[in-house]
């Protein structure tokens, strides 16, 4: 929360989600490879930047499932739980049980999969990915590089055109809301995913109205 300097509450307006695809191509456009692959990490575990600027690359396991799946599995500490739990957050990049003419197979998540392992194959197992000295550092980078013009909410309002300075905890946002959207994941699923306390904290990252859940029950009903 911010206050105006004659103390009338100031409220920022939350940017609605991009895609997928736009998430990607946005990050693609990272010349660093470093903040590149910590703007992947960031989205794909939908994890706090503290947690995913950690990693070390002992951290991810890359996996088949019984049914052939590439999975990418992080390991995050839960920092904001006073037990610090392991959050486990699988990455699906590849379904070999889909039909070959499936549209977009992971196909982003697979981009973004592979490039963390070309950064990472050269560094020692016990090696941290990142040295990002401070958290502004890689915030101010993100600002400084990417700027998107999308609809927000504020008040409860849409607000059309917003010009958003990208914020690595949009990242969040964005997988968070993709994780409920396009996958299905309830309030509990949610709640484990993003290592949080409570279920409430659905309503302030999702802002789900009517037509969500009608969307949900069309397709899950």
């Amino acid at each position: 929360m911010e206050f105006m300097d004659n103390g009338v509450e100031k409220v920022k307006p939350v940017a609605n989600t991009i895609s997928i695809r736009e998430v990607y191509e946005k990050g693609s456009q990272l010349k660093r490879p470093e903040y590149r692959i910590a703007y992947y990490m960031i989205y794909l575990t939908g994890g706090r930047v503290s947690e995913v600027t950690q990693l070390r690359v002992r951290d991810i396991e890359y996996v088949h499932d019984r049914d052939n799946r590439l999975i990418a599995i992080f390991s995050l500490i839960t920092e904001k739980r006073k037990d610090h739990p392991t959050r486990m957050i699988p990455v699906i990049y590849y379904d070999p049980t889909l039909p070959d003419d499936c549209e977009n197979n992971y196909e982003y998540e697979n981009k973004m999969i592979r490039s963390i392992i070309a950064f990472t194959k050269p560094m020692l197992i016990e090696e941290k990915i990142f040295r990002i000295p401070k958290y502004n550092k890689l915030t101010n980078y993100f600002r400084r590089n990417i700027v998107l013009k999308v609809d927000g909410i504020f008040k409860g309002k849409v607000v059309k055109g917003l010009i958003y300075k990208m914020h690595p905890h949009y990242l969040r946002h964005c997988r968070i809301t993709h994780m409920r959207k396009l996958y299905g994941f309830d309030a509990i699923d949610l709640k484990q995913f993003a290592g949080w306390t409570s279920t409430k904290m659905t309503d302030i990252y999702l802002h789900l109205g009517y037509k969500n859940l009608v969307e949900k029950m069309v397709k899950y009903g």
